[in-house]
């Protein structure tokens, strides 16, 4: 990836001339070199660095590491002593580095491997049948990092490693060329300018500085996405309208949804009966209701509901019998309850 620098038609005018035709494509402030072959890879990469241009590699894919954890170890095991161990079952290791908990920074008991690829050595696939590792247990997983924006050490830009890096360094404390840890200035800035937006009051590092790649989180993709279902809900349409493909520009005021009703903040039994009412109105006048792909178990539902709607105003005390149904332990409870609400009605008394 070559940093793009107004005179950028010279620079790949050398290129072409000492490495051959590649392919380039520009985008984020950066030129991608696209090369042909392993060999043509190699001559840019030393182009690049004997010109001295600003530059930094992304290493080709049989040329990655392959990364592993390694759980069930001792807490403070030797990473030193991980790597022997595995060069001794003809392994070619890269790194071994302890993991930490990404809020806490506590340790884990699981340590990233990075292993080589060798003609001469065992295959990095082989490290996933490995079973005891220095007399232990272990156990071998594929590692599934956690998606992260990268930021390099040397020159502070991102999407790339110190280790992959050939431009310029840039110190976050005063800007020099020279790394941050090889600065001068070891007391804390009170007011830093950023290296990268040039705002006064935070480094290049600050995760909220402008410059900063945004990730798209998974909880903000879940929050769009429910947003969006929420448009294909229609509030004024019934279960069986939507069902019997009629839309709601179609439909009579009659067989639309009924509009929540108000619910006096006094009487139980009147606020029971207007829920009730609300949830069951839906295609429940007199007209009849039509069968829904000739099955009448939709229709006779509908006018079970519409009865029972009509007991219910009636008899607002069965709302509370109906709602304690659910913490009785069987049939017969829950009818008992029902029974006891039936004898209590008003409505029993009447001639």
């Amino acid at each position: 990836m070559l940093k793009y620098v107004k005179n950028y038609v010279d620079i790949l005018d050398v290129i072409r001339t000492t490495c051959g035709p590649t392919e380039n494509k520009f985008g984020n402030g950066y030129i991608k070199i696209f090369t042909i072959s392993i060999g043509q890879y190699q001559k840019v990469q030393s182009t690049l660095k004997v010109q001295g241009f600003d530059y930094y590699l992304v290493r080709p894919i049989d040329k990655r590491p392959l990364k592993v954890v390694i759980k069930d170890l001792p807490l403070d095991h030797d990473t030193d002593v991980i790597k022997n161990c595995l060069k001794k079952h003809g392994f070619v290791i890269g790194k071994v580095t302890p993991l930490t908990q990404f809020r806490t920074r506590q340790p884990l008991p699981f340590f990233l491997v990075e292993v080589g690829k060798s003609e001469i050595s065992t295959k990095p696939e082989e490290i996933f049948k490995l079973k005891n590792l220095n007399h232990l247990s272990i156990t071998v997983d594929p590692y599934r990092g956690r998606k992260k924006t990268i930021q390099c050490f040397k020159c502070n830009r991102f999407n790339h490693t110190a280790e992959l890096c050939s431009m310029t360094p840039r110190c976050l404390k005063c800007g020099q060329s020279h790394t941050t840890i090889e600065c001068e200035i070891k007391q804390r800035i009170e007011k830093p300018i950023c290296i990268n937006c040039n705002q006064v009051g935070h480094v290049a590092a600050y995760r909220g500085c402008a410059e900063f790649p945004k990730l798209t989180t998974a909880h903000k993709n879940r929050n769009n996405n429910f947003d969006s279902n929420k448009n294909l809900v229609n509030s004024n349409i019934s279960y069986a309208q939507k069902a019997n493909g009629t839309s709601a520009n179609t439909l009579d005021s009659e067989q639309q949804m009924a509009p929540p009703a108000h619910r006096p903040a006094n009487n139980v039994n009147n606020q029971s009966a207007a829920f009730a009412s609300t949830c069951i109105e839906s295609n429940v006048n007199n007209t009849p209701i039509p069968a829904i792909s000739g099955n009448n178990d939709l229709s006779v539902l509908m006018t079970a509901l519409k009865e029972l709607r009509k007991l219910m105003k009636e008899a607002p005390q069965l709302i509370a019998a109906l709602q304690a149904m659910k913490y009785a332990n069987n049939t017969a409870d829950k009818l008992q309850l029902l029974m006891n609400a039936c004898a209590s009605s008003d409505f029993l008394d009447d001639p």
